[in-house]
């Protein structure tokens, strides 16, 4: 459920007047650890003063708390008040004197009056006015002082709160260098991250004593976007773990350690990021190698306080807050290779993010390997660039590194039986190529119109493996009952219902007390567990999880690693795609498409009515899109953290309002737009919803090219690009095109999804000099072809249309047609990247790399263009309704390669046809057709009569 005080915990520093009546009679008492050396003063706000004159209060030796007489003042007792001051007393002693920060007891703005001011507390709802609700908050007075206010429930010493050691860590910041941070909007968020950390330092201190197994603020929020550049919208609490590396300093890297974190704290600027901070501040080091030193650290958490962090993970783990594939990445296969790997779209890291990829050493037990790993950046962005580390982990959980590398470098390492090795990849770019940004929901500055997703440069990469291979998320069945489901194979709990007429696949599972009926499908290494409901014909494939009470109906889709949890529900023909994550009482309906690292959350019930975040119609979220704010949205692309609010917010035009939902511009039916109108670098962007592809080889982009503006250029010989699995999700498609060939030798594929065995492509020509369209099923072969091959040196557009069971292939203003039954492009698509994808543009399967232009190159999730799908004829070019040629048989005698005429190349191949130069006709019904004298078999007499019916002998051959 939605935190109802979400929107107050954004605003720490945020203070409330008002004027002030005085009715309470003042208590005043003094702590045991009450000393000279500090004096008292109240909170001045303004026109006020909330002071121990007016209201209750209690010292210790650097705190004052001051409350009222009503509300919850019962509550401030003895105990209540000594415990705080203790927990706070400890968290000065170590903010303070171990970690070298200077006194919050001066003022950070006026000049000083050479006296230090105990920090005070003002105790919210006990009737102080202006501070009559909240939880807890930490600011500076009219006069420049830090202090706190915080509910009386915020302030809990038995157990011990966690809420003002954070609070506490606030006031410490703006002490440090008069509030250096003030007033620029790129450190803003990083308050947030600096009082938890300060508060880390806190809880493992010797002075906090309720958990010393678990207690640490180590997050599933962080953990799960890595890839993202830190302190972004989503994780801006929890991004403390670089300021823990910095301050441990475990790499004993020059100019790092104990203090540190205090110098960034007491020299920032109005307009240093938190990079500029880390690299001006320290010269010795490269800021690129630092932050790859600190993501290899990550693999193992292996900081200061790692046994406490590992703890914390195998609990998120276990209890499902984090799912394995969150945190870690699993990269898809390159085709045609043995052990080269290419970081997921989607997952392919902004500045300063990475990812953590398990590895599984090829050693036999009590043998070791020599594991290495060469990196290849896949984008040419200026400045581009990453480092690289093996993490290996022994049996006694001691982590060792290789030694850092960087792009176009191996890395080296031993592994050992039994020993857990990882890869750390992080995207390191030149520092002033990195896009410095805050939160797009507090400042409109920073908001996705003023800089959108697209923006903020990914960094894709590609690994070579010697010796280990990318590890596959496993989910134990150990201990669990049950039995292989008859349709399929996949494992069944004993506790769970799966109906006889669900397909569960021979590496999918059911767990828990999940329900599954109807036609559904739980493919690859799909897992359901929870009390999750699957229905109709719902899909799960790849490795995608449902868990929870969430439901999953109609034609519903969740595919590759994204995880659908809590009580949300997806239905219709909506899709949940890539690594995104959709929890709470989210919904995703009808059309819509959350993938990406979108994470859709909360909902909540006010006054009895449920008020839930939905996405509907044709909206899609993409790329970092984050919504827990209850909206809705329609139709169009959305990325960014909270960028619809943060549209009504600032009145921006991002988002337009429809009643009570929210919609952008966009094509119907439009899931995938590649208009290469913009050099990205080897990426091939999808300027749609960021499905981006990439380029290898180095195809040539032009800004015009014979008439065409935005054109990628492909040389026949080891150009392409790979494009997305997701591009072929889908029963009723459109593919749209736009192609200037150069012709050259037969067989060149313009596009070839999936892999050797099912797959569908598009050939300008043939080994019959034709184009054709080509669809194959694992069983059986499909084809659509043209009655001539695509023009030489002439821009040509092309269009293939999946329409229930019927297949469309169009060249320029002419249809051709076949009937397929059971088969569309979900069932050629890959979905376990581990298996190897290759969704390409301009090359087939095995090479047959196509030479020429490509202006466009567009999918739809429905026939977009509107081309008919009736009267067409399965001989050849689509039928005019109601035409002599709509109603004649399905095939022309005598015209064997479908060309919808009877020619000379017709008599020239049954003539070879029964010479035995072929064994069978390109054209499907070229059989039937060359069987002219309909006696069943092809012989002597057709070809006497064909040759009769071309010289004119017999007027027909009917």
């Amino acid at each position: 459920m939605k935190n109802s005080n979400k929107l107050w915990l954004k605003a720490s520093a945020i203070l409330l007047s008002a004027a002030v009546t005085i009715t309470a009679v003042p208590f005043m008492q003094s702590g045991a650890y009450a000393a000279a050396g500090y004096y008292t003063r109240g909170v001045n706000n303004g026109s006020y003063e909330v002071s121990s004159t007016q209201y209750n209060s209690f010292e210790s030796e650097h705190f004052q708390f001051l409350w009222g007489n009503s509300g919850n003042a019962s509550k401030v007792n003895t105990a209540f008040l000594e415990g705080n001051a203790k927990i706070l007393e400890d968290c000065w002693n170590i903010y303070v004197n171990n970690l070298k920060m200077n006194e919050p007891c001066t003022s950070a703005t006026f000049t000083n009056d050479s006296k230090k001011y105990k920090v005070n507390v003002v105790i919210m709802g006990t009737g102080i006015t202006g501070y009559e609700s909240g939880w807890a908050y930490a600011g500076m007075d009219n006069l420049g002082y830090p202090y706190l206010m915080c509910d009386v429930g915020a302030m809990s010493y038995n157990p011990v709160t966690w809420v003002t050691p954070h609070e506490f860590g606030h006031v410490m910041h703006f002490a440090q260098g008069k509030n250096s941070w003030g007033e620029n909007g790129y450190l803003g968020p990083w308050y947030e991250a600096v009082a938890n950390w300060f508060r880390e330092q806190y809880l493992f201190s010797d002075k906090y004593t309720t958990d010393t197994e678990y207690a640490t603020d180590l997050s599933a929020y962080y953990l799960r976007q890595t890839s993202l550049m830190a302190c972004n919208g989503r994780a801006y609490y929890e991004a403390w773990p670089i300021l823990q590396y910095l301050e441990d300093n475990p790499d004993n890297l020059n100019g790092y350690g104990a203090g540190f974190v205090a110098k960034m704290l007491n020299n920032g600027t109005k307009t240093a990021s938190i990079y500029d901070l880390i690299e001006n501040l320290n010269s010795n080091e490269e800021l690129s190698d630092t932050i790859g030193y600190f993501a290899s650290r990550m693999a193992t958490l292996d900081l200061k306080n790692k046994k406490r962090y590992k703890n914390k993970l195998n609990q998120m783990l276990n209890d499902s807050s984090l799912y394995w594939q969150q945190f870690y990445t699993m990269p898809d296969k390159v085709n045609g290779s043995v052990n080269t790997y290419q970081v997921p779209s989607e997952r392919a890291p902004q500045a300063t993010g990475y990812n953590i990829i398990p590895l599984e050493a090829n050693i036999s037990a009590g043998n070791s390997a020599a594991v290495s790993v060469k990196l290849k950046g896949l984008t040419s962005a200026e400045g581009a660039g990453w480092r690289a580390r093996i993490a290996v982990e022994s049996t006694g959980g001691v982590t060792r590194y290789s030694d850092l590398f960087s792009e176009g470098d191996t890395g080296e390492i031993t592994v050992y039986s039994g020993e857990k090795a990882y890869l750390s990849v992080a995207a390191t770019p030149a520092k002033d190529t990195i896009v410095n940004c805050g939160i797009g929901s507090w400042e409109e500055r920073y908001s996705e119109v003023k800089i959108p997703f697209d923006s903020k440069t990914q960094y894709p990469y590609e690994i070579e493996l010697t010796n280990a291979a990318p590890q596959r998320r496993v989910v134990s069945t150990s201990g669990i009952k049950g039995a292989y489901h008859s349709n399929g194979g996949g494992f069944v709990a004993s506790t769970a219902s799966v109906a006889a007429s669900v397909y569960v696949g021979p590496d999918a599972k059911v767990l828990g007390n999940a329900v599954i009926s109807g036609n559904a499908r739980i493919e690859d290494h799909a897992v359901v567990k929870g009390r999750a409901k699957i229905s109709g014909n719902a899909t799960l494939c790849g490795y995608a999880i449902v868990d929870g009470t969430a439901s999953i109906s109609n034609n519903a889709y969740i595919g590759d690693t994204a995880i659908v949890a809590g009580e949300a529900s997806v239905s219709g023909n909506a899709k949940v795609l890539e690594s995104a994550f959709v929890f709470g009482w989210y919904q995703v309906k009808d059309n819509a498409v959350i993938k990406g690292m979108s994470l859709c959350m909360g909902g909540y019930t006010e006054n009895g009515v449920n008020h839930i975040g939905q996405a509907a119609g044709q909206a899609i979220g993409y790329g970092d899109f984050f919504e827990d704010m209850t909206y809705t949205i329609t139709g169009g692309s959305f990325a960014g953290y909270e960028s619809v609010d943060a549209s009504t917010r600032f009145k921006v035009p991002y988002a337009t309002a429809n009643n009570s939902a929210y919609s952008r511009s966009y094509t119907d039916g439009l899931y995938a737009k590649y208009d290469f109108d913009n050099d990205k670098f080897n990426i091939v962007n999808d300027t749609c919803a960021s499905t981006d592809g990439f380029a290898k080889g180095s195809p040539l982009w032009a800004g015009s090219l014979n008439g065409r503006s935005g054109v990628i250029t492909f040389d026949g010989n080891d150009q392409y690009a790979v494009l997305d699995s997701s591009l072929s999700y889908f029963d009723d498609m459109q593919l749209n095109l736009s192609t200037y060939w150069e012709g050259g030798t037969a067989g060149q594929k313009l596009f070839y999804f999936g892999n050797d065995k099912k797959y569908m492509y598009f050939t300008p020509e043939n080994s019959n000099g034709k184009a054709q369209f080509v669809i194959c099923d694992n069983a059986k072969e499909y084809t659509v072809t043209a009655n001539a091959a695509l023009p030489v040196k002439a821009w040509t557009d092309v269009t293939i249309t999946f329409s229930g069971n019927v297949t469309l292939m169009t060249v320029n203003d002419k249809t051709y047609g076949t009937e397929i039954i059971g088969i569309n492009p979900d069932d050629i698509a890959v979905k376990d990247m581990l298996e190897g994808k290759s969704n390409y543009l301009a090359r087939g399967f095995s090479g047959n790399f196509y030479k020429g232009s490509v202006d466009y190159f567009r999918v739809s999730f429905k026939n977009a263009e509107g081309i008919s799908v009736s009267g067409y004829t399965e001989a050849g070019a689509v039928a005019a309704p109601g035409s002599a040629e709509q109603n004649q048989t399905a095939y022309l005698s005598g015209d064997i390669d479908g060309s919808g005429a009877v020619d000379a190349i017709d008599f020239a191949l049954l003539k070879k046809y029964l010479l035995g130069n072929i064994a069978s006709f390109e054209y499907q019904y070229g059989l039937k057709a060359a069987d002219v004298n309909g006696d069943g078999s092809i012989n002597a007499l057709d070809f006497a009569k064909l040759k009769m019916y071309l010289m004119g002998s017999i007027e027909s051959l009917s």
